[in-house]
Parts: structure tokens; C-alpha cells; sequence
């Protein structure tokens, strides 16, 4: 069983393989997950510049030198103050990104972005887009932009009866998701509850949304597969099946033999031509 920290780690590993005594640029090291891959890429020899925009968080004192940045949304001033740390500090490989930092990055020409290409990742940040690619194994799903296409779409995929569940067509990190249920106990989610995992449809009715992808709520496990892939090609692949979650995250995993999901995972790598460190989920 491991924890968030090896987790992250075995995603970064097999990137930096045959790396030796390399400069290393994690960028938003206040994001969760980065102090495991950090430590073990430390204790192989390598050094680690750490950025984020922010001054004061736990990712700060974790590599051996720390710089804080611009947002990535104020782009000229953010590129300008990357292109500084990857000078000064003789960067050799950048990782640990956003994905819209890795875009950002590589379409202003830096080396060493261990990442897909912009192309690629746009098309994995556009959920609908991707489950389009991948309908005879993605879960039943409609694209919502207005308040009569959510009720429409709600009806045609079963719903009362059937549970449905919302994500933005583009966000970030777990950001957006709910489960469409007729009602629920707000008592207990203010005082009980870190987060609210449901909404009624009149209430996001009601709401500015932005395009919605609405698919049918999958129960069951929660599996991994984290993979470090060549152009198109895995090179590695751990499955894995989630033991505890909080907030969306798997907190603990542990690994399981699912060739199955592999073959799925190969599929998937191979079509939307995946490099570097990457992983798919399935439920």
C-alpha cells in the first residue's frame, strides 16, 4: 500500500531514469504530492530548483533552491521569470507542472519540457473531447452548455432513475465535480463535510455554468494506471486500485494485476500520442 507521497513518486521515477546528476525544475511545488519525487530525486544526486506563485507553503523548503514566480496566467511576466531560473540554475529537465504551464512553456521554445506536446495535452484537458475519442469505453455522456440542454440531457440519460453526475468540460484538479440528486442534507454537509460532492439540477440551473460534460455516475473502485510513455509507445505501466480517498485524491493505492487496463492504457497512449509521465483512471 503506498501513500500520496510514493504515489507521486512512482509517477515521476521512470522519467528522470538515466538522468545522472541533472538540474531539475519542479514548477508549483505547493501542489500536493511533489515531496516524495522530490526527496527520492535528491537522494539519487540530482539537484532541485522548486517555483510557485506563492511565497509561503510546505513545497518552499523542500529542493535545494526555491523561487517564487508569477501566476501562469500573466504569461509574458511568467515566461520571462522561468526563462530567468532556467538560466541561472542551468535547468536540464522541467517538470511537475500544471498542464497549462507545460503548454506555456514549450509553445515559448524552453528544452526540456517533460511533458506532451501542446496539441496533445489541449486535447486531454477537453473531457468531452477526450470521452468522444473513447465512447465505447467512456461512460454514457452529453455535453450541456444551456439550462434547457441540462434538463434534455438529464431525461435522456435515465436520470431520476439512473444517477448522474457534472464536470466541467475543462478544469483543474477535481475541480467542478458533482452528483445530480434530487435532494440532500445541507446540515450535514456545512458541518460534516469538507466539500460538497452534490447539487440539485434547479440548483446548478440556476448557475453561470460553463460547458458541462454530464455522464452517468460509475460505481465501484477507483483504478489507476500510471504509465511512462515514449511518443505514443508505454514503456511502463503500474496499475493500481485506490485504498483510501479524500477530496477526490487517492491517498493510499496498491497495486494490482490488471493487464486488462493495460491493454485500455495502451490504447489510449497510442491514439492521443501521450509522452512522458501520464496516467488514466478507471472505474
Amino acid at each position: 500500500v503506498m501513500d500520496s507521497s510514493n504515489y507521486m513518486e512512482r509517477m515521476i521515477f521512470g522519467v528522470c531514469c538515466g538522468i545522472y546528476m541533472s538540474n531539475i525544475l519542479f514548477l508549483s511545488v505547493g501542489g500536493g504530492g511533489w515531496p516524495g519525487a522530490m526527496a527520492e530525486l535528491k537522494e539519487e544526486g540530482h539537484y532541485i530548483v522548486g517555483t510557485d506563485c506563492r511565497e509561503e507553503h510546505h513545497g518552499k523548503y523542500l529542493p535545494d533552491e526555491f523561487y517564487q514566480v508569477p501566476r501562469y496566467e500573466a504569461r509574458e511576466a511568467y515566461v520571462e521569470a522561468i526563462r530567468e531560473v532556467v538560466e541561472t540554475e542551468e535547468i536540464d529537465y522541467i517538470t511537475g507542472a500544471h498542464t497549462r504551464e507545460f503548454i506555456i512553456l514549450q509553445e515559448e521554445g524552453f528544452d526540456g519540457v517533460l511533458a506532451s506536446d501542446p496539441d496533445t495535452l489541449r486535447a486531454t484537458e477537453d473531457k468531452h473531447e477526450t470521452y468522444e475519442q473513447f465512447e465505447d469505453i467512456s461512460p454514457d455522456f452529453a455535453r450541456v452548455e444551456t439550462t434547457q440542454e441540462l434538463y434534455e440531457a438529464a431525461e435522456r440519460l435515465g436520470y431520476p432513475d439512473r444517477e448522474i453526475c457534472i464536470k466541467p468540460c475543462i478544469s483543474s484538479g477535481g475541480r467542478g465535480f458533482r452528483r445530480i440528486v434530487e435532494d440532500y442534507d445541507k446540515t450535514e454537509i456545512v458541518f460534516e463535510h469538507k466539500a460538497n460532492p452534490y447539487i440539485t439540477l434547479d440548483e446548478l440551473a440556476e448557475l453561470d455554468f460553463p460547458p458541462l460534460v454530464m455522464m452517468e455516475f460509475l460505481e465501484g473502485d477507483i483504478y489507476h494506471v500510471d504509465i511512462l510513455a515514449d511518443e505514443g509507445e508505454i514503456i511502463k505501466a503500474v496499475p493500481s486500485v485506490r485504498i483510501e480517498e479524500k477530496w477526490g485524491y487517492g491517498f493510499s493505492l496498491e497495486c494490482v494485476d490488471k493487464p486488462e487496463y493495460v491493454e485500455m492504457a495502451e490504447r489510449v497512449v497510442e491514439e492521443l500520442n501521450l509522452d512522458h509521465n501520464c496516467f488514466i483512471q478507471i472505474k
